[in-house]
């Protein structure tokens, strides 16, 4: 083979070569941040199924006060606690969100109930600065939970395609219980916290929340993906990662 073919020929394969894999690259996807999110639809009220199969409910959670409860109070806080773990078996994940949020909400002045004009002035300078954005927070907490269905249950989609398999188990009957449990779960944590089920609008509000940091009222228009509809913001990686302009900070605790 002469040195001027085989030349042409090695430029004209690796020259092939690098389009191919330039053309792979141009057709490969780029993932966005909806992408890589795990609600998928509103399949019930307050339930959303996730996109492997698993369902997500949750309650809002108002706990006692621990600095002024005694020993005795915060043991049995303690115990229903446990008691609520002890509810949820095989497949169960438990989230827990905690919010804080600006407070500007002062009680509405009763008439006469400060009788000299030196007092009222004294509430109204009070109530100017609590109603100050940046003076004051509170706290909104949220618990999460998930039900991820036993593997027997993709045997329902399984037998059409496979003879010898087994009839799978009723993926509403699941639902069914896992609303159940919920229910379990929050009555047994009402006799010591104050508990609020999360509505359909509820739980999309904590949701983009718990994504974005924004404590905006969010609902989704029927039959919608759930995971582009509540990623709103545009999303940066790296090593500072940014949210919708805001930077995420990662703790750990051990």
């Amino acid at each position: 083979m002469e040195p001027l073919t085989f030349g042409l020929g090695t430029l004209t394969g690796a020259g092939t070569a690098w389009f191919v894999n330039r053309l792979h690259r141009l057709r490969t996807p780029t993932e966005g941040l909806g992408d890589l999110l795990g609600w998928a639809f509103l399949i019930d009220e307050g339930v959303i199924l996730m996109k492997d199969g698993s369902f997500l409910s949750g309650f809002e959670l108002d706990p006692p006060d621990l600095e002024t409860t005694t020993a005795a109070e915060a043991n049995s806080v303690a115990d229903s606690v446990h008691d609520m773990l002890m509810l949820l078996g095989e497949g169960y994940g438990l989230e827990v969100n905690v919010h804080r949020c600006h407070s500007t909400t002062y009680p509405m002045p009763v008439r006469h109930s400060f009788p000299t004009a030196a007092l009222r002035e004294m509430e109204n300078e009070r109530r100017r600065q609590y109603c100050e954005k940046g003076n004051h927070y509170s706290l909104r907490r949220a618990v999460l939970i998930t039900h991820t269905p036993p593997r027997e249950l993709w045997s329902r989609w399984e037998a059409p395609m496979i003879q010898s398999a087994q009839k799978g188990l009723d993926y509403a009957h699941i639902l069914t219980g896992f609303k159940q449990t919920v229910e379990e779960v929050r009555a047994l944590l009402e006799s010591r916290f104050t508990v609020k089920a999360l509505s359909s609008t509820g739980l999309l509000t904590e949701c983009h929340c718990a994504l974005t940091g924004h404590n905006d009222r969010v609902s989704s228009p029927p039959h919608s993906y759930l995971s582009h509809a509540l990623a709103s913001d545009d999303f940066q990686t790296g090593f500072y990662p940014v949210i919708g302009g805001e930077h995420v900070f990662v703790s750990t605790i051990t």
